[in-house]
């Protein structure tokens, strides 16, 4: 008797070791919550924040007193901050203080130096780019209408490098695939509530949330949304919308498709991606949308699987079935969207007056269009304006009050709205141009006032048709390329280039994008983002991790048969991941990057390039 208890007893020792063992760390659903947060949370956040616009700023942002308000990034990116500042804790406090022996994911497989020293190499040129900006303050946390500094930046290395080292293991994997499911299905709701009725931000029962309480007693009359006709979701923007679904799609197929022999987790899934897909259309971001198709036909190129391609049709039609049941409610211009960077609609439109020149001079402004011409001149002793045609002949005006009428050689209506010795001049575009007499001298007004004695008109040639790509991209890259010369080795600084690219040409403004006072603080291209911020240098250590994740990716699809043999769900995730990463790249060579949505890109840069290593070394060993 006393035998067969000391047999049992020895058993269940060992039973509790085993448990033991396989027991998970507590400190491991911290970091699982971290991430998922990053991913579900982060791009949901939106709070109203006023603060003070810093003054090396004021001659380049709007303020109202020299405040700013934001809702959509400032507190997206303190969120990030926070978030990453406690996952690098983490990760330092488990190798101090380890319960167990903590092993890397760096150290099991060769490629991950490599990707180890191009970070290095990265976050060096942040640096060395941070401390020769122009303006650190504004370059430490950010500017306005982007809150992406070098914090930021430093975040977004570090949150990679984490994701190369967690993913590693499933067990974060798992969350990742919840937290991302989550998002896209309140994202999916959020989209389809604001394009069919409002945007819940306009909604009094949001206010609540997202407005600081001396602003309750507005609660009902503040309409936030800014983009008419488009949703932009609390992703500040309708293309970070899109480029968000592009890269979300092909992600949420590859996760759908996996565990087949659950028939509720196909369905669910199946429905899901034809109503993510239908949001991208609501967006109404051509680009995106075109690269969502681009992935998926790619997709079904690397599948090779007629079970996927039937699914990926399945889901496509719960889009097409939605678009048609929701016309009758609310046109969604299938059509225009796909064709919106490329329409006539939706380029700048031709004005009668196209403005050539503008010139101060002693003795007026000029203003010279194509074909014509006319000076407008203060007469200080009489307190009014005088015109005057191409040849000196001063031309007849109807007054009322304060507001000038008169028309051109070319029968050009022209308007002049006088405040003293302060006037605006209106030709027809969008928006007029301010100007001032000032100590006897002419000058053109800036933002918030600011006087301007000079203005460049050497920017563009109005010939350049090419100027027009993407509605007005072109002109942007125009006037941001030429700054590469100086951005070699380092760059002007995260969020800096509002200092460095050309703000002073009405002229271009004014023919591709209808305004004299629009800022270019971005030059609307990721990949000239970063060599425009971090050097040229830091574009390259960016595109060789690209290059190197990419090299991996073409090697496991090469012997893709040892590999599904493996792990047959990793592997459809994998492709899932690299076609995401290509939507978005796609799109980053026309939007630039944003606190809104790259956190997310590097965590599934980071978890792709962890997969990949476990594929590979797998296929390798085979």
């Amino acid at each position: 008797m006393w035998v067969i208890i000391k047999i049992h007893n020895k058993k269940n020792t060992v039973t509790k070791k085993v448990q033991r063992q396989n027991k998970i760390p507590k400190y491991k659903y911290l970091i699982a919550t971290i991430f998922m947060s990053i991913i579900a949370i982060l791009p949901l956040v939106v709070r109203l924040k006023t603060l003070m616009l810093d003054k090396d700023l004021l001659m380049y942002h709007p303020s109202q007193g020299g405040y700013i308000t934001d809702i959509a990034l400032y507190y997206k990116n303190i969120f990030f901050i926070v978030l990453v500042t406690l996952l690098t804790l983490v990760f330092i406090g488990e190798r101090i203080y380890p319960d167990t022996v903590v092993k890397t994911a760096y150290s099991k497989y060769n490629t991950n130096k490599n990707y180890l020293i191009l970070c290095g190499v990265f976050l060096l040129t942040i640096i060395i780019s941070f401390v020769f900006s122009k303006s650190r303050a504004v370059s430490l946390l950010g500017a306005p209408n982007s809150f992406e500094g070098t914090i930021t930046w430093i975040g977004y290395i570090l949150l990679f490098i984490f994701s190369i080292n967690y993913f590693d293991e499933e067990f974060y994997r798992v969350f990742l695939y919840k937290a991302f499911t989550v998002l896209i299905i309140f994202i999916s709701i959020f989209g389809i509530v604001e394009f069919f009725y409002k945007s819940p931000l306009d909604m009094s029962i949001f206010q609540y949330i997202i407005l600081p309480k001396e602003y309750w007693d507005q609660i009902g009359t503040l309409e936030i949304t800014s983009y008419f006709g488009q949703i932009s979701l609390t992703l500040f923007n309708p293309n970070y919308a899109g480029q968000f679904l592009a890269l979300g799609i092909p992600i949420l197929l590859s996760i759908g498709f996996t565990r087949l022999e659950k028939k509720w987790y196909k369905t669910f899934y199946l429905i899901l991606v034809g109503v993510a897909a239908f949001v991208l259309i609501l967006t109404g971001v051509s680009a995106a949308i075109y690269a969502c198709l681009i992935g998926c036909i790619f997709m079904v190129f690397v599948h090779h699987n007629r079970k996927f391609s039937r699914r990926m049709v399945l889901s496509f039609l719960v889009t097409i079935v939605l678009v048609l049941v929701t016309s009758p409610i609310k046109e969604t211009k299938l059509v225009d969207a796909m064709l919106a960077d490329f329409s006539n609609e939706n380029r700048p439109t031709t004005y009668n007056f196209q403005i050539k020149e503008i010139n101060l001079e002693d003795d007026g402004v000029e203003f010279t269009g194509l074909g014509r011409q006319f000076k407008v001149k203060y007469d200080e002793e009489n307190n009014e304006y005088i015109f005057y045609d191409s040849l000196k002949r001063p031309i007849n005006y109807i007054r009322n009050d304060n507001t000038y009428i008169f028309t051109d050689s070319a029968n050009v209506e022209i308007r002049l709205d006088q405040y003293d010795n302060y006037f605006l001049v209106d030709l027809g575009y969008k928006g007029p141009m301010h100007f001032g007499y000032v100590d006897g001298q002419y000058y053109a007004i800036g933002v918030n006032g600011s006087l301007i004695d000079e203005i460049n008109n050497d920017y563009t040639d109005l010939n350049r048709s090419l100027f027009n790509f993407a509605t007005g991209r072109g002109y942007i890259w125009n006037l941001s390329l030429p700054l590469l010369k100086e951005t070699i080795i380092k760059g002007f600084g995260a969020d800096s280039l509002v200092f460095h690219i050309p703000q002073d040409d009405f002229v271009g403004k004014l023919t591709y994008h209808g305004t004299p006072v629009m800022i270019i603080d971005k030059p609307h291209s990721m990949f000239l983002q970063i060599a425009l911020s971090f050097g040229i240098v830091g574009l390259i250590s960016f595109l060789l991790i690209l290059m190197f994740y990419f090299k991996s990716s073409y090697l496991i699809y090469k012997n893709k048969e040892n590999v599904k043999a493996y792990n047959r769900d990793l592997y459809i995730v994998f492709i899932g991941i690299t076609t995401g990463i290509i939507c978005y790249l796609i799109c980053g060579g026309f939007y630039d990057s944003s606190i809104t949505l790259a956190p997310l890109f590097w965590i599934v840069l980071g978890m792709g390039v962890s997969i990949n290593n476990k594929l590979m070394l797998k296929d390798s060993s085979n």
